[in-house]
């Protein structure tokens, strides 16, 4: 299978169906299927792209970023997705590294790229809302003249399920982004499957918040919506009062977001006077949940938040089942068709309950890394595919995540997971982020290092102490509090630890 037979079914089953709202039009799945064949038949005829070339798909939240994706596929190109608040710096860094030909974007995006003498691939640029020159060599289109100027009688290629379909970048917490290179069989099995275990159906109702670059918002909305054949509603940009509004008012009935979106829908000041019960799932994933987070929104909602779990190389592999038990701290079970162990460092399937590395049989995950022969070597070992993540699981296949083994931090020889750390100081009430960081330190090697965004700047560094002494063993409690307005971010909502570590590197040396 691939991506488009799922596509195909549904618009061949309800033509006249509403696919997507956005906040200027909806298009039925009768002519979103038209508009996407039109856009691969102008990609194939008028831009003589070629089967396996990578598109950069650079467009903010709406069905042009879609019917971008999937006309894309419809000519069997790559796409390769992009948030549109990347630097310069990571934009150089892709555009070298997939050496793409085409990119969708806008007329504000284009102007963070850097100048064409620094890369020689790029030979069209399609802006979505202006016809302005951008590069001398570089032919400039609207995207919506291809698609007007595209013929509906063209014959979309038909993808094997090996080819590649997508290539997601992960968040680039250290080093260099890397392309995580996913097949067409697996985003059609990954999108099957998160049908199946939400019971997704053509009455549900879809709210697309985050930046739809992410696989995740890829991986649990927007192409199950086609497959099930609901209907999503496309938000451009998140504001927590409006996002409120919107699902009371169209009656949703399914979200994805992360930990902060809903820490901001829960401070909203008459946000119990929303009615939300037509929200029959609410998925957190992309960073962990704030447990304190998921307690608030149950009291406001009377809803549970189902936690999830994956990564650009994986896709969202675990999730807490809708009708299942709510075991706390668990980011669920695997989906269906997804082959999970925990095993030790010589590959050996630990005791349930006991902690080792979290891998996933390589049939359920990436191809491989773009251009990286070691980091394949290093993330393949047999059959398996290593995650770097530390966990357990219990006798009912729940899964726990311990901590990343990059990240754990070595004090005086003992050895700390920061997610422990942030579970417990997440739990205090004034508490709105946390995140943890092995720092340096000349007696200890590492330092347990605390960096908290307070909820009304109304905390102390004794009551964070006095909290973590009475929780944490000795060796945990952190040496090191400090207190921030906000957390760096990465272009994926993920809190930049990098940045923590060397903001911190750099204060001490000045």
């Amino acid at each position: 299978m691939n991506v488009l037979h799922g596509l195909q079914a549904t618009a061949d089953r309800v033509p006249q169906k509403v696919a997507f709202i956005d906040e200027s039009r909806s298009i039925t799945y009768r002519d979103f299927d038209l508009e996407t064949t039109r856009l691969a038949y102008s990609f194939r005829n008028e831009l003589n792209l070629k089967k396996g070339q990578r598109l950069i798909l650079a467009v903010p939240n709406s069905i042009d970023s879609v019917i971008g994706m999937y006309g894309a596929f419809k000519a069997g190109l790559t796409v390769v997705p992009t948030n549109t608040m990347l630097k310069d710096f990571e934009i150089d860094h892709l555009l070298r590294d997939t050496r793409a030909p085409i990119i969708i974007t806008t007329s504000d995006f284009i102007k963070q790229l850097p100048p064409k003498e620094k890369f020689n691939s790029l030979k069209y640029v399609v802006l979505e809302d202006d016809t302005k020159e951008c590069f001398k060599n570089v032919q400039t289109h609207l995207l919506r003249d291809l698609i007007d100027a595209g013929k509906e009688e063209f014959e979309p290629l038909q993808p094997k399920p090996q080819d590649i379909a997508a290539i997601f970048y992960t968040s680039g917490s250290t080093g260099n982004r890397k392309g995580a290179m996913l097949s067409h069989k697996l985003v059609f099995d990954h999108s099957a499957s998160i049908v199946q275990v939400l019971s997704m159906t053509e009455v549900d109702k879809h709210l697309v918040v985050l930046p739809m670059s992410h696989l995740f918002v890829q991986g649990v909305v927007v192409m199950p919506s086609i497959l099930s054949g609901g209907t999503a509603f496309i938000v451009r940009h998140f504001d927590a009062e409006a996002v409120l509004s919107m699902i009371a008012k169209n009656k949703i009935t399914m979200m994805a977001g992360v930990s902060t979106m809903y820490a901001r829908m829960i401070e909203v000041p008459n946000a119990a006077s929303f009615d939300l019960h037509s929200l029959r799932a609410v998925i957190a994933g992309a960073a962990a949940l704030n447990p304190q987070v998921a307690k608030r929104f149950f009291e406001i909602f009377d809803i549970d938040i189902l936690r999830s779990f994956g990564s650009s190389e994986t896709g969202v592999i675990a999730i807490t089942p809708p009708e299942g038990a709510k075991k706390h701290g668990s980011i669920g079970k695997a989906i269906p068709g997804i082959s999970i162990s925990i095993q030790d460092e010589s590959g050996n399937q630990v005791p349930i309950g006991e902690p080792g590395e979290l891998v996933v049989h390589r049939s359920c995950v990436m191809s491989g890394y773009l251009n990286l022969r070691k980091a394949n070597e290093e993330g393949f070992r047999g059959d398996w595919y290593h995650t770097g993540d530390i966990a357990r699981m219990d006798e009912d296949g729940y899964v726990y995540i311990v901590g990343r083994k990059k990240e754990m931090i070595n004090t005086s020889g003992y050895s700390v997971f920061p997610k422990e750390v942030e579970t417990i100081i997440s739990k205090l009430d004034k508490v709105f982020e946390v995140a943890v960081v092995g720092l340096p330190d000349e007696e200890r090697g590492e330092i347990v290092g605390a960096f908290i965004v307070p909820k009304n700047g109304e905390l102390s560094e004794e009551a964070v102490l006095a909290y973590c002494k009475e929780h944490l063993g000795g060796y945990k409690v952190p040496r090191k509090i400090l207190f921030l307005r906000e957390m760096p971010t990465t272009p994926t909502g993920k809190i930049a630890k990098k940045v923590l570590y060397e903001n911190y590197v750099e204060t001490q040396s000045n």
